[in-house]
Order: structure tokens, then sequence, then C-alpha cells
């Protein structure tokens, strides 16, 4: 059995899914404008206001905006306030608010294509800052099931680089895909047209121009080779310009990533023949050894276990529950990612009836120690077994820090960690 040092005991994961069609975005946007807009796509809940309207919201205090912002207290309200343009910009300045960004969705084959503001509104008081999302995007923000990402707080949050925090997330979502793709560990390779690359960095502002704007758009053209149709001369060599790209945005950024993150990763330039101009960038990258979580056994040994896999195995087990990777997660965490536990609880809740939250009851179980009945009703039903009777308020304490993200303990007035 092999045991593990403290140190990688303190680096347990908090995995949070984003969609996929939010990481490839183009948008410029700052980099702590970037951490607080995931933040925020992990506390986001569903709610209905006074007047009866749908809402998707998300509510980050003192604790997790200092974390994703890297400042104190005192620098909170005066960082929130540059992320949102809350007071003029100055003349000339092209500075992002976390208000301007929007997603474009399409689909080519269909002829369809769909831009949708992502955050309608930003409100901060009392150290808690509320952010809204643009209720047409529920599907890509609350519940995901499949084209999406597991992110890892505690590694997003220390990139100091505004390329290397995008380039990350774009790397593990090709590396997940190709994974279940291909059935192999990689490395895989990842091209880009310079162009694109510096798009999707916001290096360069596809809106700028209309020329430049089309060639984005259109995934059937080169965006390198569009750009000798543009007249602004400045524009174009920003866009060609490869020397300052390459060490102050590719070579920082892989340098802070395979330092950093789970991932290793190379890059080489493309080049229009032997000695041309810079046309594109290839990535390889691929997994590290795995990142494990460790819990002990009956005997004080340590055993390595992989979240994600665990996950998994719990999603598999509980198909038919149709339970987000946040309840999983949920779940996992309440039972130390002690499959027994999870199990059990399992075969508990389907000798239930009635149970209306299936997240809140696993997690009670767990944590209670619940048993299966001795007895069953006289019935064909799998699921009416004898048991005790919970109501919702059972739950209800339950639910709020669920919603809180401390993985099941009530915590009062304060938000955990997610």
């Amino acid at each position: 059995m092999k045991y593990i040092d403290d140190s990688k005991r303190e680096k347990i994961p908090v995995l949070f899914s984003k969609d996929n069609n939010l990481i490839s975005s183009k948008s410029k946007m700052t980099l702590r404008g970037r951490k607080i807009f995931d933040a925020a796509i992990m506390y986001a809940k569903e709610g209905v206001d006074e007047y009866g309207s749908d809402y998707i919201k998300a509510e980050l205090f003192g604790n997790e905006l200092m974390d994703f912002l890297g400042v104190n207290t005192r620098s909170v309200y005066g960082e929130i306030k540059k992320l949102c343009n809350v007071d003029a910009r100055p003349a000339g300045s092209d500075s992002p608010s976390l208000l301007d960004w929007s997603v474009i969705i399409k689909d080519d084959k269909k002829k369809a294509f769909d831009i949708i503001k992502v955050i309608v509104r930003a409100r901060f008081e009392d150290g808690k800052l509320e952010i809204y999302f643009n209720t047409a995007l529920k599907s890509k923000l609350i519940g995901l099931k499949k084209n999406f990402t597991m992110l890892d707080r505690n590694i997003i949050c220390n990139f100091s680089s505004n390329y290397s925090y995008q380039l990350y997330q774009i790397f593990k979502q090709t590396i997940d895909k190709q994974k279940a793709i291909t059935k192999k560990e990689g490395p895989f390779d990842i091209e880009f047209d310079l162009v694109d690359l510096k798009i999707q960095l916001g290096v360069v502002d596809a809106n700028v121009n209309p020329i430049l704007k089309k060639a984005v758009m259109d995934e059937s053209v080169k965006s390198i080779e569009a750009i000798d149709e543009i007249q602004d001369k400045e524009l174009v060599r920003k866009l060609k310009e490869i020397r300052n790209f390459r060490r102050y945005s590719i070579e920082k950024a892989t340098s802070e990533i395979n330092e950093i993150s789970d991932i290793v990763c190379d890059y080489h330039i493309i080049r229009n023949g032997q000695g041309g101009a810079c046309k594109g960038v290839i990535f390889t990258v691929k997994y590290k050894d795995k990142v494990v979580e460790t819990k002990e056994d009956v005997n004080n040994n340590i055993i390595e276990v992989d979240p994600v896999d665990f996950i998994d195995e719990m999603n598999k087990l509980m198909k038919d529950e149709d339970l987000s990777f946040r309840d999983l997660r949920s779940i996992a965490d309440a039972a130390n990612y002690d499959m027994d536990k999870v199990k059990k609880a399992y075969e508990v809740l389907c000798a239930a009836s009635e149970v209306t939250n299936v997240t809140a009851f696993m997690i009670k179980a767990i944590k209670d120690n619940y048993q299966l009945p001795k007895k069953r009703k006289k019935t064909s039903s799998f699921h009416n077994f004898h048991q005790r009777e919970y109501s919702s308020e059972d739950f209800l304490d339950l639910e709020r820090s669920l919603l809180n993200g401390d993985n099941g303990e009530v915590s009062g007035d304060s938000i955990d960690d997610v």
C-alpha cells in the first residue's frame, strides 16, 4: 500500500463543471474578471423572485472574493467596481466589463446561431457580490450532464497569467474529449491559427474589424489568410507579430501550466516554409500523473482515490437518479470518498418512499448512518420498504448548506469554499 506525504494530502481538488461553450468563447476579459466569472459559475443557483420571474444568481461573499481576486478585504469593493466598470471609462479605454461578456452558440449545419449576453446584472452591497446570469443560458449553467469540463478551483485560482488561465481550460477540455474518443492517455495535439489564438486569448478583439470578425466566425476560413484584406496596418502588424507574443504570452503560459497544474504541455510554431512567417501554433498536451485524494482504511493505511474516477463510478451506480456533477461531488465529499458508504446510503434510498431531494437524503443517510429496515411492505415495488418518514423540514437546513457549497454541514451565516 502506497503512503502519501502530507503536502500531497493538502491538495484535495475542489471540482466544478463548466460548459464547453463558455470555455471556448472568444472574449476580451481581465484575469480577475475571468476568475470572478468562474466563481459565479460555481455558485450559480436557480430561483424565483417576488414577482414570479425565474432567475439564475450567484452570491459571492468576502472569503470567496478575496480568494479569487487575490486581494484583501479593503480592496474588494474597488476591484469589483473596476470589473463592472461602475465609474466612467477613461477616453479611448477598451477596458472590458463583466457585463460586456457575450457567448455565441452556433450550428453551421443547421445555419443557426444564438448570441447571448451572459451576465445581465451585478450588485454589490455589505461585502456580498450578486451576479445574475441570463436565464437563456440555464442549460449551460445548471445541472450540466454533457458537453462540460471539470475544473479544479485550487488550480485555476493560482494562475497569475490571463493566458495561462484560458489555455489551461482549453487544454483540459481537449484532453478529456480526446481521451473519451480515443481511449488513450495522450499526448494530444491542439492546432491554432495564429489570429484565432490571439483572439481566443483576448490579445486582439475580433469586433474591432468586420473582416476579422467574419473570418473568426467562419470556421471554413483561416483567419491568418483573411488579414491581408484588412486596410488597418497597425492591426495587421499586431495580428502577425509573433516574437513578443511568443515570449510574453505563450512561453509564460506554458511554463506556468507546467509548474502548477495537472497538465504538462509544449508547443511549436507553424511557419510558411522554412524560416517563413508564423501562421499558427501547435500545442502538445497530456495529464501528469494522477492527482489523488487520500483516505484511511480501518487499519489507518492511506488509500489513494482519484476523485474524477470515484464520481464517475458513483454516476454509474446512481444513473437512474439523474444527478448533476455538483450533486455527485457533494455526496462524495460527505462520504469522504468511501464507496462502501455511498452504496449503503443508496440502498437505503432505494428502500425509501417519497424522497424529494435525492442529494440531501444521500448526504444525511451517510452522515447519520441510516440502516436498511428489517421488514418490507407487502408490495412488489422495489422502492417501498418500511422506513422512518422524513419531512421536507428534515432537509431544509441541509439543502441550504448545499446551496452554499459546504458539502452537507450546516454553517450558519458563513459560506465555506466548495
